[in-house]
């Protein structure tokens, strides 16, 4: 895909891509936002009756030392080879949920443009047929999709909910739509996000349908990227950031662990850098339990799936408030210069020992009269 042009070194881009067919006013292609082993010795010593023991070889014997450390080498190598095959044995897993969603926006609302484009989901229930993306990928207006499963198969994709502030949404289609594909999913753990925890991203990077990105995650407090002045930007949440490369397409990928369990979903990166976004999954997670709720039962424990799965649903129910303000996560170095005492900062690291914090939130806007 062709990337976008940077309107300056510290702009970051929502990881979305539009279809080559897309032509912006200048001519050129306009895109969304981008968005053998030793064995071991048992420690006996045997001697054979009538004959004196073996005397050991002076000239080329191991020492010790020796012995100890190729032995370390040994298992190291080992640990390097179960740990591969343990990623490869989870990437062919967790591929299976992962998929190339189509969508179409008939009108433009609210910060969103009519047109087409393409990202990533990544199927959470199964039985259900619900489908985590990223808000700027489903749209808050009228949205056409579908999925694409790594097989090629292809079913309809219907907007289940998403959140008003959050970049976060949920599709579902009906399970007895697919036909060939093993439907996998992935089991979402919030809380097993960490610095220094080795990652992979899996989705449709630069619409390559399936790309495998690592990272490393290197902060948690990240503020919420902004994407601009005139388009939507998420607010009043950490994100989690690494340095993965991820560009277009890739909006809506899991962020796995060694266990295939999602511990962010990938939302958008720098136009110049490696540096991408990811938003914490606490309040996905909630948001899950309560859509499951709105079809409380579609099969009958055997793998088969009412047919009517559609008039099943009723409205999902996420009940949620409004703090009517914007908060910012801002270091010690500016809140003291923003006036926050010596005593207040002492109480405010002390209770943030455990957790390595370095700041506080600040208040950023209001609503008026809120």
């Amino acid at each position: 895909s062709t990337p976008i042009r940077a309107l300056g070194s510290n702009r970051v881009s929502r990881v979305l891509v539009a279809p080559q067919s897309a032509r912006s006013r200048g001519g050129g292609v306009r895109l969304r936002r981008v968005l053998g082993r030793t064995p071991p010795s048992s420690g006996l010593e045997s001697l054979s009756i009538g004959k004196p023991p073996t005397s050991p070889i002076r000239g080329n014997a191991l020492s010790p030392r020796a012995t100890m450390a190729d032995a370390s080498l040994e298992t190291t190598d080992t640990a390097l080879v179960d740990g591969e095959t343990k990623w490869q044995n989870t990437v062919t897993r967790v591929s299976k949920a992962v998929v190339v969603i189509k969508t179409t926006g008939t009108r433009a609302f609210d910060t969103e443009s009519a047109s087409s484009s393409y990202a990533t989901g990544f199927v959470v229930d199964k039985a259900r047929g619900i489908v985590l993306t990223n808000r700027h990928v489903l749209r808050p207006g009228p949205t056409v999709a579908e999925c694409v499963f790594q097989n090629r198969e292809e079913v309809s994709l219907v907007a289940l909910y998403h959140d008003p502030v959050h970049d976060f949404a949920f599709f579902r289609f009906d399970p007895n739509d697919v036909s060939f594909h093993d439907v996998e999913e992935i089991n979402l753990l919030p809380e097993g996000a960490m610095v220094g925890l080795d990652v992979k991203i899996i989705g449709n990077d630069s619409g390559e349908k399936l790309s495998i990105l690592s990272a490393t995650l290197a902060r948690l407090d990240r503020d919420a990227p902004k994407y601009g002045n005139k388009t939507y930007n998420d607010f009043n949440t950490w994100y989690v950031q690494a340095a993965s490369g991820t560009k277009g397409g890739s909006s809506g990928s899991p962020v796995v662990n060694v266990d295939g369990h999602a511990v962010a979903l990938n939302a958008g990166s720098k136009n110049k850098g490696a540096s991408a976004y990811y938003l914490p999954l606490f309040r996905v997670q909630r948001a899950l339990e309560l859509l499951r709720n709105a079809a409380p039962v579609v099969g009958d424990g055997t793998g088969k799936f009412d047919t009517a799965i559609a008039s099943r649903w009723h409205e999902p129910i996420v009940p949620r408030g409004t703090l009517q303000a914007t908060f910012v996560y801002k270091g010690f170095d500016d809140l003291r210069r923003m006036g926050l005492p010596v005593d207040v900062e002492k109480r405010l690291r002390d209770t943030q020992v455990s957790s390595n914090g370095t700041g506080a939130l600040a208040v950023e806007d209001t609503v008026p009269g809120g």
